[in-house]
Parts: C-alpha cells; structure tokens; sequence
C-alpha cells in the first residue's frame, strides 16, 4: 500500500519583516482639582511641541507645572508674560523678570525649582 501525505505548509515562506516602533512624546497630567500640584516633566531643558488645535495656555501651564512650577505659579506666569515680546519668546531672563515679580517668584524658589528638575522631584 502506498501513502500520500499532504502539507499545508506553503513551499516558500516571507522574511520577517521588522515594523518600525512609533512613540508618543512624554506627557505630563496636572491635576484640575484647584489644587496647587506639580508633576516633574521628562525635561525641561528643551521647548514642547505645542498642539496649534489646543488651547497655548492650557498646554503652557501643564508644561511649566511639569518643569516644578506650581499650578498656581504658571498660571500666574501664562497670566503675566508679554508673548508679543521677541525676548519672552526666545526665553530671554530679563525680559521675563518683570511676570517672575508679579508672580512673587523670587530667585530662592527659582532655584528650588532648577534643583527639583535636575533631580526628579522635590
């Protein structure tokens, strides 16, 4: 008797192909309770990438909050820095001093926040 045996398994069979891994940025979550809340970010050192389609002042102070800022803190900021300035913009200190004093946020709790962003945390 003969025997005939059948495979299913196709005669060549594709390379593996490998699919590129996409991320997301980091986010930060900042809490919308009223309380005064901040989220160490992944890095300040750079600028974020702001949504065109969202809102600048709610992106802002999430950002700020996530840098060690309390919510408090960069709302007052948003509230008080002149982004018709080219200096506010490009992030020039002195331009920037006159919204750090209205918002009573003086060099001490600056670099308390330097400190916390370099470290991860208060």
């Amino acid at each position: 008797m003969t025997s005939t045996s059948t495979s299913t398994v196709p005669a060549t069979t594709a390379a593996p192909t490998t699919v590129p891994q996409t991320t997301a940025p980091p986010t930060t979550s900042v809490a919308t309770s009223g309380a005064d809340t901040t989220t160490p970010a992944v890095s300040c050192s750079e600028s974020p990438p702001f949504d065109p389609n969202g809102s600048l002042r709610d992106q802002f102070v999430t950002y700020l909050v996530g840098c060690g800022f309390s919510q408090s803190e960069a709302t007052c900021l948003f509230e008080h820095l002149d982004f018709a300035d080219p200096a506010v913009v490009a992030g020039d200190p002195d331009a920037m001093l006159p919204a750090f004093e209205s918002c009573n946020i003086d060099v001490k709790r600056m670099a308390e926040i330097a400190n916390e962003s370099k470290t991860g945390g208060p």
